[in-house]
C-alpha cells in the first residue's frame, strides 16, 4: 500500500478498489457525473463522445448502476454517450445532450441494448 506524508506517522492512499466516487456532491462539485443503470444482459464498455473523440468511462456490469465522473473540460457543450457490449455486436450511441460542469447524467440502458433513456439534472 502506498503512504503519504501525514501527522505523526504515514497516511496510507487511497486504493485502486476504493470507491471511485464516494461523495457524489464533491465529485460533482468540480466536474460532472454520469450514473449508468445498465439493465442489460452484458457488461459494457462506456464513452463519452465530444466531436469525434471517443472518451472511454469505464465498464458498467451487467444489472448494475455505475458511475463515471466526466472531466469539466469535456463539459458546458452537447455531448453523447457510445455503449458497446462485451463479448457481443450489440451497441447503442445517444442524441446529444448539453451538459454542464456540476450537473448529474443518469443514462439506463435496457435489456439487450435495444432502447435507453437519458435525463440531465
Amino acid at each position: 500500500m502506498a503512504c503519504g506524508p501525514g501527522v505523526g506517522g504515514a497516511v496510507p492512499a487511497p486504493m485502486l478498489g476504493d470507491s471511485v466516487i464516494a461523495d457524489s456532491a464533491n465529485v460533482v462539485a468540480d466536474a460532472g457525473l454520469l450514473s449508468v443503470d445498465n439493465q442489460s444482459i452484458w457488461e459494457t464498455r462506456v464513452y463519452l463522445v465530444r466531436g469525434g473523440q471517443y472518451i472511454r468511462l469505464g465498464i458498467a456490469g451487467s444489472n448494475t448502476v455505475a458511475p463515471f465522473k466526466m472531466a469539466p473540460q469535456y463539459l458546458n457543450r452537447d455531448v453523447m454517450f457510445y455503449v458497446e457490449a462485451i463479448g457481443a455486436a450489440a451497441r447503442l450511441r445517444t442524441e446529444a445532450v448539453y451538459v454542464r460542469i456540476n450537473q448529474v447524467v443518469t443514462l439506463t440502458l435496457e435489456k439487450r441494448l435495444r432502447s435507453y433513456s437519458i435525463s440531465v439534472h
